[in-house]
């Protein structure tokens, strides 16, 4: 799941709530998730709600299982 936060601070704060990869540039967090409602509706119960400007589920391919397993680009 990709979150997209309104300010850098919002961001900061969120990336102290739960891990995942950051992006400072696009103020945006990515957190593994299994896309389950209930996972995503603990993830935000966990952050500010109004720090959060949007958020993208992403289904997984296979570049993603590929990164995930090297932890590297091709």
């Amino acid at each position: 799941m990709r979150l997209r936060f309104a300010d850098a601070a919002a961001l900061e704060r969120a990336a102290r709530a739960v891990d995942g990869a950051r992006d400072d540039d696009a103020l945006t967090l990515d957190v593994p998730g299994d896309g389950d409602v209930r996972s995503l509706r603990a993830l935000l119960d966990r952050l500010d709600p109004d720090a959060v400007a949007g958020l993208t589920v992403h289904t997984p391919d296979l570049d993603d299982v590929f990164l995930a397993l090297t932890g590297s680009h091709r």
